[in-house]
């Protein structure tokens, strides 16, 4: 589904929080996602929640789309 604020800078955030499920990742892509014009109250508080993130969150899944995802097989959240 096309939506204006998955840019291609929000794509590449993505990836690097995908890879890393660092934390900080999650908030900087909350960032620039809400600065995309993303108003997903969600999605955002998803992103910016306390909880661990792990490979295969929704919202990364959504963002990257299987074909994206370099390859890696996802896990469950």
């Amino acid at each position: 589904m096309p939506v204006p604020w998955r840019t291609e800078t929000v794509r590449r955030l993505a990836q690097k929080a995908y890879d890393s499920c660092d934390r900080l990742d999650f908030l900087i892509l909350a960032d620039a996602l809400e600065e995309a014009g993303c108003q997903c109250a969600v999605t955002l508080q998803h992103l910016r929640g306390k909880h661990p993130h792990i490979r295969g969150c929704w919202v990364l899944e959504w963002l990257l789309e299987p074909e994206r995802r370099k390859g890696r097989p996802p896990t469950r959240s």
